[in-house]
């Protein structure tokens, strides 16, 4: 990456998106989609447990598989929101 970091495409791309570096505006921005992505992930695990429990007899085999995955996304999406973005 060092090297790419003085090529002047790195440096063309850099001035044509106005990049600058973090800012105090940019961990502003970064940490509220942060938050935004956790609540996402919250809705829609809870929308995967909730059809994971209701149709549970077309599932059969795999109720438990994607009730598994529905709390994996629930808990990524409770760390996203409480975890704070290191300074």
């Amino acid at each position: 990456m060092n090297n790419l970091k003085y090529s002047g495409v790195y440096v063309a791309v850099k001035q044509l998106i106005g990049w600058t570096g973090m800012s105090e505006e940019g961990n502003f921005w970064v940490t509220i989609a942060e938050k935004l992505i956790g609540i996402i992930l919250i809705i829609v695990s809870i929308i995967m447990l909730y059809l994971t429990a209701t149709s549970g007899s077309t599932l059969n085999l795999f109720t438990g598989f994607f009730g598994f995955l529905g709390v994996v996304v629930l808990i990524a999406g409770g760390l996203l929101i409480v975890v704070k973005p290191p300074e």
